[in-house]
C-alpha cells in the first residue's frame, strides 16, 4: 500500500497496528474499506492512494463516507421504468435526500466533452428515479431532494449539464451541505407521500423478486 500510492510506511504501519493487523493478518473488504478511510484522512486524502484503488474500494469508500454521515447505501442498482432501464453505482438515501452516484475512477483528466455526456447521463439517471419513486411511494407532503452527483478523481467541484460533479476528497464536505443549499437545476425536487429511508428502499429492491413488470428498482449484487 505504502509503496504504489505513495504513502509513507510509518503511515500505513499505525493504522495496521491500530486494527491489530500488524501480524499480516487477513483483511475482508469491509476491514480494507475502513483502513482506507483510516488512512485517507491522515494523509488528506491522498489523490495517489485514491488512484491505486480498484473499482470496488472506490465504490465502497463511497458508501462509507455516506454512512458517516447517517444515510443508508445501495450498489450497482438497475432502475427501470416505462421501459428505460438504466445502472447507478452507488445511491445514497436518507429521509429528504437521494444521492445518485456515478463512480468514474479514470486515472486521467476528464474532457469537457466527456464530462457534458456524463452529466447528461447522471441527470437522467435522477430523473428516472425520481419518477419512480412518486409511483411506487405516491404524491404527498414529505420532500426529498435527489440529487445527480458524478464522482471523480480529479478536477473540482462544479456544476455539469444540470449535474453535481465532486471529486472524491470533496465529497464529505459536499453531503454535509443540505440539498437545499444547492442549485436547483441540477437538484430535482419530490414530494412524496412517506418519508424516504432505506428500510424502505430496501423493500422497494427486494420485489424485484417477485416483480417483473415496469416501476422496478432492483439491485445487481
Amino acid at each position: 500500500m505504502a509503496n504504489s500510492a505513495s504513502v509513507t510506511k510509518d503511515v500505513v504501519e499505525s493504522v495496521l497496528c491500530a486494527y491489530g493487523l500488524e501480524d499480516g493478518s487477513p483483511i475482508d473488504e469491509e476491514g480494507l474499506v475502513r483502513i482506507t478511510v483510516d488512512v485517507l484522512r491522515r494523509t488528506g486524502w491522498s489523490n495517489d492512494l485514491i488512484k491505486a484503488m480498484g473499482w470496488r474500494l472506490y465504490e465502497s469508500l463511497t458508501s462509507r463516507v455516506l454512512s458517516f454521515h447517517g444515510l443508508s447505501s445501495l450498489h450497482d442498482v438497475t432502475v427501470v421504468h416505462k421501459g428505460t432501464r438504466s445502472q447507478v453505482d452507488v445511491i445514497g438515501v436518507g429521509s429528504d435526500r437521494l444521492y445518485v452516484i456515478e463512480c468514474k475512477r479514470w486515472r486521467r483528466s476528464i474532457y469537457r466533452g466527456q464530462m457534458k455526456n456524463l452529466g447528461e447521463a447522471a441527470r437522467r439517471r435522477a430523473v428516472l428515479i425520481a419518477e419512480l419513486l412518486r409511483e411506487r411511494i405516491g404524491p404527498g407532503s414529505k420532500v426529498v431532494h435527489v440529487v445527480p452527483v458524478v464522482l471523480t478523481v480529479y478536477g473540482g467541484p462544479e456544476v455539469i449539464e444540470e449535474a453535481f460533479r465532486v471529486p472524491i476528497q470533496s465529497l464529505p464536505a459536499f453531503i454535509a451541505e443540505h440539498p437545499m443549499a444547492l442549485p436547483s437545476p441540477p437538484l430535482i425536487r419530490v414530494e412524496l407521500g412517506e418519508k424516504l429511508n432505506g428500510e424502505l428502499m430496501t423493500k422497494i429492491v427486494k420485489r424485484v423478486a417477485r416483480t417483473f413488470g415496469e416501476g422496478v428498482l432492483e439491485r445487481t449484487s
